[in-house]
């Protein structure tokens, strides 16, 4: 069956769109696979309105500013690519589940656009997209019927250098991603949360947590034996992350001993930076200016240990 397919007007009307699905081609993957950004708990809670969209951050505006370069940027690596931006939203045919393909070909291929931080390029991405980008596109053939397509990512170095990888069109992974989403309306409809990994929704589950108490009285767990194994939990971990931190901190500052005013140094399997950046006059102090109180005048030490491959 054919999406849905509605004109996006402008950023606030994108948003109107997408909020009316339970899921989305970025967000659908994590309820298959491994996702840097989402759970299947995550996905949930913004599908019943509990959880607001993430905020844009400057990193996020600096990706939507570097889409305007890609078209050029893709011609560079394969000058037979003509590449346009999509400004529609397809919408699933019977499914809560709608995306925004990043770009359409001139020969009716759909690309997905990624601007990445060297680091993580070169970490996540040393055998091609990561599966969930490769699943976001996935979801993207379903909704907009393309049959052929890739990924574009654009690395954030000095050169902009550009990547074009072709992804094809894999029917058994957009029936799972379909299942997957049919599973969370079912969830959504009778109130029923995927099982939640605490490891990894911690972050979420405390900020959803912030807001002002609402009751006097504090609540009575003592026969609860959970809480009980939980709050031994949390002591134990802050005693050791306390006595972890002050070890780190003496192992800094023995090794900018040896060092002294080299910018950095090679020790065996490790290399050390350890270079110094003079703060601007009007730069904010951060954690690593922290202690020399010259209110953003100071230079201090980039210090940063890697393990040799």
């Amino acid at each position: 069956m054919t999406s849905l397919v509605v004109p996006i007007a402008d950023h606030e009307h994108w948003l109107a769109v997408r909020k009316q699905c339970a899921a989305t081609a970025s967000t659908a993957p994590a309820l298959v696979a491994d996702h840097p950004y989402e759970t299947p708990y995550s996905v949930y809670l913004r599908a019943i309105g509990e959880l607001p969209e993430i905020d844009e951050n400057e990193a996020m505006m600096a990706g939507q500013d570097a889409e305007a370069m890609m078209p050029a940027r893709a011609r560079r690596v394969r000058p037979t690519l003509r590449l346009a931006k999509n400004d529609d939203f397809y919408v699933h045919p019977s499914l809560r589940f709608g995306g925004t393909p990043d770009f359409f070909g001139d020969d009716g291929s759909i690309w997905q656009a990624k601007c990445v931080d060297p680091a993580v390029f070169y970490g996540a991405w040393t055998e091609g997209p990561p599966l969930w980008v490769q699943l976001q596109l996935q979801a993207e053939y379903r909704l907009t019927g393309a049959t052929q397509g890739g990924v574009l990512v654009l690395i954030r170095d000095r050169r902009f250098t550009t990547h074009l990888y072709d992804v094809p069109r894999h029917n058994g992974a957009i029936a799972a991603i379909e299942d997957a989403v049919r599973d969370l309306e079912k969830r959504v409809a009778t109130l029923n949360p995927p099982p939640v990994d605490w490891e990894r929704d911690a972050a979420m589950v405390v900020r959803m947590h912030q807001a002002v108490c609402k009751t006097a009285a504090p609540a009575d767990l003592s026969a609860d034996a959970r809480a009980h194994d939980l709050c031994q939990a949390y002591m134990l971990a802050a005693a050791s992350e306390a006595a972890a931190r002050k070890a780190k901190d003496a192992a800094k500052a023995e090794l900018l001993t040896l060092i002294g005013a080299a910018p950095g140094a090679v020790c065996g399997a490790y290399t050390i930076r350890a270079n110094a950046v003079a703060a601007q006059p009007d730069q904010p102090i951060t954690t690593e200016m922290v202690g020399q109180m010259l209110k953003g005048r100071a230079a201090y030490r980039n210090f940063r240990i890697a393990e040799k491959v």
